[in-house]
Formats: C-alpha cells, sequence, structure tokens
C-alpha cells in the first residue's frame, strides 16, 4: 500500500492515480493543513494489492530533458478567431487542439470550476461547452476520476485530448500503462500549484467584502491587454472586482511560491505531454515584429502525434517558428523548478492559527505605487524597441 512519510510526502504531488486505480476503493484523497489533496488508506479494507505503489509518480524516472529538446518544434501562434483569443488567457490555441478531437466525435478533458467554484477535471464532448475549460486556473485541481473515464474512452476508439499540469498528465500515463495511438496529451508550462485552501479562503474574502456569492471566475482577463491581465470575479448582486494580476492578492503569493505545493520544487515531469502550450513572454525580444499584446501562446511539439494535431489546425492559426533557447529567457519554468519561498513555513504556521483574511497584510501587501511605474517603464521600454526594429 501507499506508505507516505517524511522523506517521500514532500514528493507526492496529488495526482490521485493510486485512489483511482484501487480495486476496493481503500483509499480516499484528503486535505492536509495547507490545503493540499493527499490519499490516505483504509487499512482495514486493503488488500495489499500494491497497485497504488505501481501507479505512483514518485518512483517516475527523471526524464532526459536534453534529448527531448533535440527533437521538439517551437511555435509563437494564436487563434485567427479574435472573439476566442480575446476569451482565452494567451493566444487561443488550446480551442483549435480541442475543436479538432471534438469535431471527431472525441472527448476533452481539462480543467474547469464546478458549481461551487472549485477547480476539477471534467470532461466536454460538445464545442458549445468548450468554453468551460478555456482559460488558466492558477489552482491545482483535484483529476475527479478522470483517469478512469480517459481509459474507458480510449478503449471504446475515441480520441481524448487531455490537458493538465505535467504531474497530472506523469499519473495519466502511469495509470494507463500502456501506450494509446488515439490519446494526445496537452500539458501547460507550470510554474507550481497554489493551494486550494488558499484560494478557496480568498474567494471567501472577497465574498464578505462584497457581501455576495460569486458567480464567475476569470483568473486572467484581457480588460487592459495580454501583459495587463486582470484577476477578475464577478458576483451574483452584480458587483465586480477587477485587478492586475501584479498587484491581487493571490496572484502575488502565487508568483511567489508562498504556498505552492512542495512537490513542485522537486518536479521531474518536464515537457511530458504531447504539446505544451502557455504565454509566449519574451517575443518581443525574439519576434517583435508580432507582438500586438493580444496573447500569444507559446506551443512546443515533443511527439509525431503533437505535431500531427498543429497540422490539421495550421489554417486556423498564425503560427511562426521560434527557437527554444529564446522560449525559455522569458518562460524560465519551461524546464525550471519553483523555489521555496523562505516565508513559506512561517505562512502556514500563521495561516493555521489565524486564517487567511488576518495575514494578507503581513505576507501579501504590496507597493503598488512601484509596480505602477515598473510597468510604465516597461511599456516606454517596449514602444522604443518597436521603433528600433
Amino acid at each position: 500500500m501507499i506508505k507516505l512519510n517524511e522523506e517521500n510526502r514532500n514528493l507526492c504531488c496529488g495526482c490521485e492515480a493510486c485512489k483511482e486505480i484501487c480495486p476496493v476503493n481503500c483509499i480516499t484523497m484528503e486535505y492536509d493543513s495547507e490545503g493540499f489533496l493527499f490519499p490516505f488508506v483504509d487499512k482495514e479494507k486493503c488488500i495489499n494489492c500494491n497497485k497504488c505503489i505501481s501507479v505512483c509518480s514518485i518512483f517516475s524516472e527523471n526524464k532526459n530533458l536534453e534529448e527531448i529538446i533535440k527533437n521538439i518544434e517551437v511555435f509563437a501562434a494564436w487563434n485567427k478567431n479574435e472573439e476566442i483569443r480575446k476569451e482565452s488567457s494567451s493566444g487561443g490555441i488550446f480551442s483549435l487542439l480541442a475543436e479538432n478531437i471534438l469535431n471527431n466525435n472525441g472527448i476533452v478533458i481539462g480543467a474547469m470550476f464546478n458549481g461551487n467554484n472549485v477547480v476539477e477535471h471534467n470532461f466536454v464532448d460538445n464545442i458549445r461547452d468548450l468554453y468551460k475549460l478555456r482559460g488558466s486556473k492558477y489552482v491545482q485541481s483535484s483529476t475527479n476520476g478522470m483517469y478512469s473515464l480517459t481509459k474507458k474512452y480510449l478503449e471504446e476508439g475515441k480520441e481524448v485530448l487531455y490537458s493538465g499540469t505535467p504531474c497530472q498528465i506523469e499519473g495519466l500515463y502511469k495509470f494507463l500503462n500502456k501506450e494509446y495511438e488515439n490519446l494526445i496529451t496537452c500539458g501547460i508550462v507550470c510554474h507550481s500549484v497554489p493551494s486550494p485552501k488558499i484560494f478557496s479562503d480568498y474567494i471567501k474574502y472577497l465574498e464578505n467584502k462584497y457581501k455576495s456569492k460569486v458567480k464567475n471566475i476569470f483568473f486572467r482577463k484581457k480588460t487592459k491587454g495580454w501583459r495587463n491581465s486582470n484577476f477578475c470575479v464577478e458576483f451574483e448582486n452584480k458587483s465586480i472586482f477587477e485587478e492586475s494580476i501584479y498587484k491581487n492578492y493571490f496572484f502575488q503569493g502565487f508568483g511567489s511560491c508562498l504556498y505552492s505545493r512542495k512537490s513542485c520544487y522537486s518536479c521531474k515531469y518536464k515537457l511530458n505531454s504531447d504539446i505544451i502550450v502557455g504565454d509566449f513572454w519574451g517575443i518581443e525580444l525574439s519576434q517583435p515584429e508580432i507582438d500586438d499584446n493580444k496573447g500569444i501562446s507559446l506551443v512546443i511539439s515533443t511527439s509525431e502525434k503533437g505535431k500531427e494535431i498543429l497540422k490539421k489546425i495550421k489554417y486556423k492559426i498564425k503560427c511562426f517558428k521560434n527557437d527554444f533557447t529564446k522560449a525559455i529567457i522569458k518562460n524560465p519554468h519551461i524546464i525550471s523548478l519553483a523555489q521555496i519561498n523562505k516565508e513559506r513555513k512561517e505562512f502556514y504556521l500563521d495561516y493555521n492559527k489565524l486564517g487567511f483574511e488576518r495575514i494578507i497584510n503581513k505576507y501579501l501587501e504590496t507597493d503598488k505605487r512601484k509596480l505602477s511605474f515598473t510597468s510604465f517603464l516597461y511599456r516606454i521600454k517596449r514602444k522604443l524597441m518597436r521603433k528600433m526594429k
């Protein structure tokens, strides 16, 4: 059975593959004091089949990133449909990958909000519902039984596009334990995953402040453009909270890895998907002529399946070949690990004692004037670079 101790607990990514593979349902996922899901084994029900250990990604071997990088293709791209591009966090490429699968009677699985504003994995089988998967969700999602559902659809011969963080993709591979030609994996450029409980507490904080339940959440709304994305919350009483991600409390903690999952500090699942998508930060350095601040996706294909699906959607995208060394200049988390925040331990001690709202000012207050000035300088620099080009 799975035995998490002090040594390996910090390596558990919470992918839930162990829970799904258990033939007697003796594993449940429970939140720890930091707000992350971990497996809990009912020893009375366990039959010691060790299937949970066989799918545990803790025991995955480290990838040879140098070998993978030799065979990848890197693009800067965006969706020609400007409306979809506007609704997407970057260039709207994921939507086209998903549409290609759905138009072929396939299934798309990824992260979406449930009715309680909790992010979890689920599936869509029609383009009408695809909006639920669109846009980044900056919080760790529960895989929510989707590994078993993926296997079911694959065995039925349906095409499946599975989207998630690198560790969730790894969990899927371990669970399936074989290659399927009809499976395409779409990973994200992952900085780290923040605590679902912290996010839930932040939403409660906003609900108390606005005296209304949350109706919609947009992690990155392009009200002022791609680079100046806003975190936006719409409430049932029609109030709207909208704030730059660079000034937002939750994003400050996320960006500084204040409440990231500990396994993110030793992630070994980078570049493990057929396609990796993210924001092409730094495009103004390598291809300033295409930088319009509306959202440009970084697209990396690592396999033949990834390259083939990109060919199928090429007539619907603006696509420019780029170089991996240029792509990682402003996107180091494609291959690099999250760094431990030195205040993390103290933060959680205070959080578990006082609650989230009472420690906001201590850990998440920002010098907003300084941020505004930095943003101003960046805009000036960008204009100068365009003129020089």
